[in-house]
């Protein structure tokens, strides 16, 4: 609708193409692109796909966050918190959480910001205020998102709650999906394959019997996203620069 009505009032256009638009694509996709004045990716990994099916020259623009209400995490003491944020559709692993669960339930309080079913081993939020999310944040010993490629072809692209939780200083286990390894290795979290409930316990009971580790990976996370620029400055900046404006 957007392209329709600028080309009858010609006035230009810029796109900005995030995970279900490229991963799910409508039909009118290919004409959208085609005649936007400027094509925007958040990922590399997009920034690809856009010039390998549809022949387009995207800039990369990583997204921008508010850091300052990250940058203070002060975990209790107790049984460590582990931390899922993501609405419940098979690409986020959800379901691959709870399956650990049953089996850590012992050692951490699994903890699911979604609107998942109640679980067995697993508090259920539901789906909350992006405040309370990141007053969670705050207490999380470990945040964790099985990423994975959904049946009908959807994906993530890079999920916002991940890297607010690096921002945040608390180490990640993720899978290699699509723009995720753009920013997560095993220098600053857990980066696992996709649908491998072996490795996701795997990576989860390493960091819970490691915490000094665990603390590491995570403040070297939270460096990391300074250092890549995830900042709303930055993200103004260069919209602006493409934009000229």
């Amino acid at each position: 609708w957007t392209r329709q009505a600028c080309s009858r009032a010609g006035v230009p256009y810029s796109l900005t193409v995030h995970a279900v638009d490229l991963y799910k694509p409508m039909a009118s996709l290919p004409n959208v692109l085609r005649q936007a004045c400027d094509v925007v990716a958040m990922t590399s990994y997009n920034q690809r796909l856009l010039a390998e099916r549809y022949a387009v020259v995207a800039h990369l623009v990583r997204f921008g966050l508010n850091l300052q209400p990250l940058a203070n995490r002060d975990p209790p003491s107790g049984k460590p918190i582990v931390l899922s944020v993501g609405r419940n559709v098979p690409k986020k692993g959800l379901d691959l959480v709870c399956r650990v669960a049953t089996q850590l339930d012992d050692q951490a309080n699994f903890v699911l910001y979604s609107n998942l079913p109640p679980q067995d081993h697993v508090v259920v939020k539901g789906l909350v205020p992006h405040s309370e999310v990141l007053a969670a944040l705050a207490g999380a010993f470990l945040f964790v998102l099985p990423c994975r490629v959904a049946p009908d072809g959807d994906m993530d692209g890079l999920p916002v709650a991940l890297v607010e939780a690096m921002a945040a200083g608390v180490p990640v286990v993720t899978t290699s999906v699509s723009g995720i390894p753009e920013l997560v290795d095993n220098e600053v979290g857990w980066l696992i394959p996709p649908d491998d409930v072996d490795a996701l316990y795997a990576a989860i009971r390493a960091a819970l019997d490691n915490p000094a580790e665990a603390r590491r990976r995570g403040a070297a996370g939270r460096d990391r996203v300074v250092a890549l620029g995830y900042s709303r400055e930055r993200l103004a900046m260069e919209m602006q620069r493409i934009l000229g404006v």
